[in-house]
């Protein structure tokens, strides 16, 4: 119930925040293109996933001033946990998941070449989960998997240094939640991460 009271308030906030803006004669700023690469710390309760290396991509839309609505895309690439072993073989699995990021995000300018700014918002996820068993030559290894799809939150803050020419050079602490996956199970669990990202962005 906690997790779809969250999901009220933020949406609450970013229909506010858009009626504002849409209230406002402010001049907007450019549109943005952004890419970034980072390293994803992964925490799943009762397991333990390798880190991993992510990209992300997206556009920010100007609604004012410092304001922008941000799309992006991003996921988690092949973390798997270390090979675990029993007395009837050994089994790894290995998370894989695709992202759609929608929020919005405020920046300020703490000079004419550097600006800080924090985003927030609501994603999508498609994610999947493989498990891989061996059972020490007595039988064929093998391999299976499942997928589930859900919601959860993200949070990121960083700054931005303009290069000039158009282009900008970005820094981030991006977390991110993703809820209840395998909802449909008996046990469903939350998939979170926490990364720092270096990227670049362009005004068009």
């Amino acid at each position: 119930m906690k997790k779809y009271s969250i999901l009220f308030l933020i949406v609450w906030a970013i229909s506010s925040v858009t009626a504002v803006c849409h209230g406002q004669t402010t001049v907007p700023e450019s549109k943005q293109a952004f890419v970034s690469i980072g390293y994803d710390w992964v925490e799943v309760d009762n397991a333990d996933f390798d880190d991993v290396v992510a990209v992300e991509g997206g556009v920010l839309w100007p609604m004012q001033e410092n304001l922008f609505v941000v799309t992006s895309i991003t996921g988690i690439n092949d973390s798997s946990t270390d090979t675990q072993e029993d007395n009837t073989g050994s089994y790894q699995l290995t998370l894989n998941s695709l992202e759609l990021l929608t929020g919005v995000q405020y920046q300020h300018h703490l000079s004419d070449l550097l600006s800080a700014y924090i985003r927030g918002g609501l994603l999508a996820y498609r994610m999947e989960i493989e498990l891989e068993e061996g059972f020490y030559g007595l039988k064929p290894s093998g391999r299976d998997s499942t997928s589930d799809t859900g919601w959860g939150l993200f949070v990121g803050a960083g700054v931005q240094w303009d290069l000039q020419n158009q282009w900008l050079l970005k820094s981030e602490l991006l977390y991110r939640n993703r809820f209840d996956f395998l909802d449909s199970s008996s046990t469903p669990f939350d998939v979170m991460s926490v990364g720092i990202h270096i990227g670049l962005a362009r005004h068009f």
